[in-house]
């Protein structure tokens, strides 16, 4: 488990989790390279399985995201962009563009239900990354 004292990958230094799930983490993370400490999201896949064949698809899948997690970065202002990939200690890494900002769950936390005109701006929003997502598989 990736804590708040680790350097991942000798570079990010874990800030603080952002979320967890059945597959891995994702952290807010400083790049300890730059002289700005640039803030990144690091996301951590962990495989679930120990052997080796799963291994090595896990590991060809994730190659594969990572080239059009790249590519989607480039095509929408609205993807974060991919800044690196990597592996270690039997885990996978993404390193992103960190987006400040509240999740929905937040906002409707402090501001309510949104309205059905404020839901219909904001699916209107992101239909076109999604179709973009999607064009690219």
């Amino acid at each position: 488990m990736t804590t708040t004292s680790t350097l991942v990958n000798n570079r990010y230094r874990v800030v603080r989790e952002l979320g967890k799930g059945g597959f891995g983490a994702t952290f807010l993370v400083e790049d300890t390279q730059l002289p700005s400490g640039k803030r990144c999201v690091l996301k951590e896949l962990m495989p679930i399985e120990n052997n080796e064949e799963t291994y090595t698809l896990i590991k060809q899948r994730f190659e594969r995201e990572a080239v059009i997690l790249e590519e989607l970065g480039n095509v929408s202002l609205q993807i974060p962009t991919l800044y690196a990939y990597f592996g270690e200690n039997s885990k996978f890494y993404l390193v992103q563009e960190y987006v400040e900002g509240e999740t929905i769950g937040v906002r409707v936390m402090s501001q309510g239900v949104m309205s059905d005109a404020a839901v219909r701006e904001w699916l209107t929003g992101i239909l076109p990354v999604l179709a973009c997502v999607h064009e690219k598989r």
